[in-house]
């Protein structure tokens, strides 16, 4: 049995996390589309193994999924700049109307010249 689960078993969920991995962009995993990625590569595990009469009857990550120091350090200045852009555009929504209303000044004021 431990040759089965710690080896067959092992390759297939190795190559069908790798298969679907592979159409999904690296913070769709860890963000909002982890559950359907999951429950794709749980489909995936099922039909190469149910011919051989195994079923999977749960899957997921036990923890977070590991990466590379390099992918996590990009994967979080992207948020961090994608939160200060956000930030920058709520700024300036809230000046744009005071900005609107120091222009509409100017031009009901008469020239000096």
């Amino acid at each position: 049995m431990e040759s089965f689960t710690h080896g067959i078993l092992r390759d297939v969920v190795r190559n069908s996390l790798n298969e679907v991995a592979s159409t999904y962009v690296v913070e769709d995993i860890y963000g909002e589309k982890k559950a359907e990625f999951l429950s794709k590569v749980q489909a995936k595990i099922e039909q190469k193994m149910s011919p051989v009469g195994v079923g999977v009857q749960q899957f997921g990550f036990i923890g977070a999924p590991r990466v590379p120091t390099v992918i996590a350090t990009a994967i979080t200045a992207k948020a961090q700049a994608i939160q200060q852009r956000s930030g920058l555009e709520t700024s300036w929504r809230r000046r744009r109307p005071k900005l609107r209303r120091k222009s509409r000044r100017r031009k009901a004021m008469p020239s000096r010249w």
